[in-house]
């Protein structure tokens, strides 16, 4: 009974992380941003911290209109100094 119980709360989520907070994250949507493992730079179009399964999402779109998804946990992405800062 106890492996149904574990399988039921797993199939519904109930496992899944601590989703972190917003302000966790050194960026915001709108900011400019780029990749520690490339010459990218990027723009961040969404941020939702309770996708999967707490671990989070970032949605950024590259200069050549590539969109890619990320874990928010490990997003591997530095804020750009702005310029009129």
């Amino acid at each position: 009974m106890r492996k149904l119980v574990g399988l039921a709360r797993t199939l519904l989520g109930r496992n899944g992380a601590t989703p972190m907070r917003p302000q966790d994250l050194p960026f915001e949507v709108g900011d400019r941003v780029r990749s520690i493992v490339g010459p990218w730079h990027e723009t961040v179009l969404a941020i939702d911290v309770k996708a999967e399964h707490g671990l989070g999402r970032v949605t950024v779109q590259r200069d050549d209109g590539t969109i890619l998804h990320q874990a928010a946990i490990a997003h591997g992405l530095v804020p750009e100094k702005r310029k009129d800062a």
